[in-house]
């Protein structure tokens, strides 16, 4: 065997040369696709294709000497107070037994911006589907001293015109409609006190103090 080319087979006097060995594909080369085959199928209508994950990224902003540094903050904001967002300071409080007696012609009556009810209690509906009700005297409120200051204010300036339905709660001092009236008293005028009472709790008290009498805001003569 003489030296000849790889493949290529020795060749005899009078024969034809035999064909060359087809080529070896490499495997680290890709095989180049046929043009004449057939497009691959498309994948089933239930399915969808799924991307490509992304590389996560984010903004980074280049500052000499401060590496991988936040963003800037942008100035000129308009802003407000602290101390006008605070609450204001806890003040003490305690608890005060408000409502209005019996005998006053309005039933439910507001001064200083706390209500006189002579009714309270809790209303709902029985098993028969009658309405039931346990009713219980006036209203328990948590007043500071400045609270209480403007109810007595505001009960000092009230009176009572009237009787039965057409009695009326007015103030000596507030105008009524366009101008301001000077208080003329008239004999049925009574003090709003006469009708309302503001009972401070203590620690101890009685089992029935409800049902007890309390002492109106101002002493009837």
């Amino acid at each position: 065997m003489s030296d000849a080319e790889p493949n290529v087979p020795e060749v005899q006097d009078g024969e034809p040369p035999a064909p060359p060995a087809p080529p070896v594909p490499d495997a680290t080369e890709a095989p180049t696709p046929d043009p004449a085959a057939p497009p691959p199928p498309p994948p089933p209508a239930d399915t969808v294709p799924v991307p490509d994950p992304q590389p996560e990224t984010s903004i980074q902003v280049n500052v000499p000497g401060l590496p991988n540094a936040a963003p800037p903050t942008l100035g000129g904001a308009v802003k407000v107070p602290e101390d006008a967002l605070a609450p204001p300071p806890a003040t003490e409080k305690h608890t005060y037994w408000c409502g209005t007696t019996p005998d006053s012609p309005i039933q439910n009556i507001t001064a200083g911006g706390v209500c006189f009810p002579r009714w309270t209690g809790r209303m709902d509906m029985g098993k028969d589907g009658q309405l039931e009700s346990e009713p219980a005297r006036g209203a328990l409120y948590q007043l500071d001293a400045d609270q209480v200051e403007l109810v007595v204010d505001r009960v000092a300036d009230a009176f009572i015109r009237g009787e039965g339905p057409m009695a009326v709660k007015m103030s000596k001092t507030m105008p009524y409609g366009s101008k301001v009236k000077a208080y003329v008293p008239q004999a049925n005028d009574v003090p709003l006190g006469c009708f309302i009472y503001m009972v401070r709790m203590e620690p101890t008290m009685p089992v029935d103090w409800r049902m007890a009498e309390p002492e109106t805001m101002v002493e009837r003569v």
